[in-house]
């Protein structure tokens, strides 16, 4: 009896929010093939439905020790036949399973095998491009020599005749019975990578490096199928329906079996077969009318072998030896993953799906069975700060005498190593049980996917898990003041050209503003409390509190003169409850509160016996709270006139001055000097004299 599908995410906030805050809450969810795809399958299948189930057994039928398992075919008795590299050598697996060595090549790849109505096989050999026969009783001779450099596929037609595919000048033969070959087409491509011919005796061809599929009727005329925007078609084959499947493998980037094969006729052999870039590739279906749609697409991926069972389509992949299964209705399963790099060639038969594999050469059979158990390690989620975690729940389909358990572990580095904790304990209530894993910021998940009965015993249907969701909140991180700057009345702007009125006028006279920057880790919203203190004093008093902007200006007329300190606060409380809310301070610089004007004193005129004329004026300048910045003087209303003080600086609170007055008319004259503080505050003298000519005549 199978239970209903069981969903557990409604309920999964009750456990978590008990420790945590909804507001700040994230969940990490599985639910798509893409998601799943990303982590490790172990005897686990996914499905395009998102879900995950346990893979078909797949029987190891015999372990070649050679590299590559090239080719596959079977002859009516129902025994199967292996073309191998890098020794060339061809092994037979016999009804029974037996497997035996059949023939040991002169060549290096045995890259294509087909048999005839009377069982004989036939076997391609490269480098050259040599095709052997070898009879049911292992008897084997040179059946035909072509004057190429690889003969990468083989195929009969009704009638008996042989039809070989090579390179690399992407040539097509037809050999009879007798092994004379004809040339019956010069494609103009390199490669004639794949061969099959349907019930009408219609040849089709999949070349490299144009990625054109050839189609080549019995009397002999070649057109153009499809030409794909991929530049090696490598596999190809035929439905029921008379729809041909054609699968890619193109990127220079990539060692795909072309290049592999190339670069072993250069004694330069690679065995690494990993992509420096991503590279897609895919499966087209083309009907009999011609038209053409992509049914499969894959990024990192060499498409090498495909195999057809009514319209159920098997893809063999490269370079992480991965198979998947389209239905008719294109939902896509990731079959299994094979335990080698590449899945180079297949074969379906008596409703068993044989393949054979590169890095290392071996031959699986697939047949309808459920493995007993099977493992999905997620991928690592990153959960971008240390978090706490809640809850994992998921959904499942689970026959009877079948289960799913989860387990979790966590850590802060991005790849699992020592550091992280141990898997935990296996949950089982689906609809959320709280993790048990330290926290962390990195947290990842298995689940196991069994019967619970032996093979014999239990049901043939497989558990299915349909989404996993892990609950989690961040461990809430201190906010950060960057700067915090107090900006003044700047009397000096108003007399400087070309700046705008407004931003000579941004801070009055009297005003102060603090300017800061923060920022907060986790995005949370941040309010900001302001407080004062003069330098001699010991308690803070408040400003401003719950600002939300990055500044604040204030009339410093509530303040008596004097020196200052501001503190500023920066809090995340609107995001996060009291007990979790952190804050950051910072204290400013002392800056000066000034408004009251300076004083001029000890104006006095005085004549100067040198010229007749000439008067110097002597005084001092003095601010109780700020340095003098600037002083000035005007003669009968005049126009300003700036000096400096006596010592040549403008450097503390008192300064004394002196200026001369030159070419002074007689009669009486009224002396004004101004003096400016460094907060902008201006104080006046005034001296009147009278001016003789007494000095003149004394000169005389």
């Amino acid at each position: 009896m199978i239970r209903p599908l069981k969903i557990g995410f409604a309920i999964i906030l009750a456990g978590i929010c008990l420790n945590s805050y909804a507001v700040t809450t994230k969940v990490w969810k599985q639910t798509s093939q893409k998601q799943f795809d990303k982590g490790k399958l172990d005897s686990v299948s996914t499905t395009s439905k998102g879900d995950i189930l346990l893979a078909p057994l797949a029987e190891k039928l015999a372990d070649t020790d050679e590299v590559y398992v090239w080719a596959i075919v079977s002859d009516n008795e129902g025994n199967i036949f292996v073309g191998t590299g890098n020794e060339g050598k061809i092994y037979k697996i016999d009804s029974l399973g037996n497997f035996a060595l059949l023939y040991d090549s002169p060549g290096i790849e045995v890259l294509s095998l087909a048999v005839d109505r009377k069982g004989n096989l036939f076997a391609g050999i490269s480098p050259g491009a040599v095709v052997y026969k070898i009879s049911p009783e292992g008897k084997a001779d040179m059946f035909c020599d072509l004057p190429d450099c690889y003969l990468w596929c083989l195929s009969f037609d009704e009638m008996g005749n042989l039809y070989a595919g090579t390179g690399n000048k992407g040539r097509i033969y037809r050999i009879n019975r007798r092994g004379k070959a004809k040339l019956i087409y010069d494609s103009g491509q390199s490669h004639i990578l794949c061969l099959v011919i349907d019930s009408g005796n219609n040849l089709y061809a999949g070349s490299e490096p144009g990625g054109i599929i050839y189609r080549i009727n019995p009397k002999g005329k070649a057109s153009v199928l499809y030409d794909a925007p991929e530049s090696e078609i490598h596999a190809l084959a035929l439905d029921g329906n008379g729809s041909l499947f054609a699968g890619t493998a193109s990127g220079k980037s990539m060692v795909s079996p072309t290049r592999r094969a190339n670069a072993l006729h250069q004694k330069k052999i690679s065995r690494s077969g990993a992509p420096a870039k991503a590279v897609s590739n895919a499966v087209y279906k083309i009907m009999p009318d011609g038209a053409a749609n992509c049914i499969f697409r894959k990024d990192n991926c060499l498409i090498l072998s495909i195999a057809v069972c009514q319209e159920e389509v098997y893809i063999g992949t490269g370079n992480e030896g991965l198979i998947y299964k389209i239905l008719p209705d294109m939902e896509t399963t990731t079959l299994m993953k094979s335990g080698d790099l590449q899945v180079l060639s297949m074969l379906y038969e008596d409703d068993k799906l044989y393949f054979g594999t590169g890095n290392m050469g071996r031959v699986y059979i697939i047949g309808n069975d459920y493995c007993n158990g099977g493992l999905f390690i997620s991928p690592v989620h990153d959960a971008a700060s240390l978090s706490r975690w809640g809850n994992i729940s998921w959904s499942e389909t689970v026959p009877y005498g079948t289960e799913i358990s989860l387990q979790s572990r966590s850590g802060n580095t991005a790849s699992p190593d020592s550091t992280w904790s141990e898997w935990s304990k296996n949950y089982r209530d689906f609809s959320g049980e709280n993790i048990e894993s330290p926290p962390g910021r990195f947290i990842q998940y298995n689940a196991h996917i069994r019967k619970r009965f032996s093979a014999a015993d239990s049901s043939s249907a497989s558990p299915v898990l349909h989404e996993v969701a892990v609950y989690y909140i961040p461990i809430n991180r201190t906010p950060e003041i960057e700067s915090l700057e107090i900006e003044s009345y700047d009397w000096r702007m108003k007399d400087v050209p070309g700046i705008s009125k407004s931003r000579k006028t941004k801070i009055r006279k009297g005003e102060k503003k603090a300017v800061w920057k923060a920022k907060d880790p986790d995005g949370d919203i941040l309010v900001f409390d302001i407080y004062y203190r003069g330098s001699e004093e010991k308690n803070w008093k408040k400003l401003k509190e719950n600002l939300k902007e990055n500044y604040y200006c204030w009339d410093t007329v509530i303040f008596p003169d004097g020196c200052y300190l501001l503190k500023l606060t920066a809090s995340d409380r609107p995001d996060n409850p009291p007990s979790a809310a952190k804050t950051d301070e910072k204290i400013s610089l002392p800056f000066t509160v000034d408004n009251t004007p300076p004083v001029v004193e000890k104006l006095e005129p005085e004549y100067k016996r040198i010229t007749p004329d000439d008067y110097v004026i002597t005084g001092t300048a003095h601010d109780n709270t700020s340095d003098i910045a600037r002083i000035e003087y005007s003669v009968d209303a005049e126009d300003w006139v700036n000096i400096f003080p006596v010592d040549g600086i403008f450097d503390s609170k008192t300064e004394f001055f002196e200026f001369s007055l030159q070419d002074v008319s007689e009669g009486e004259h009224t002396v004004v000097v101004k003096t400016t503080d460094s907060q902008g505050n201006v104080g006046t003298g005034k001296v009147v004299f009278e001016a003789s000519l007494r000095a003149a005549s004394e000169l005389k």
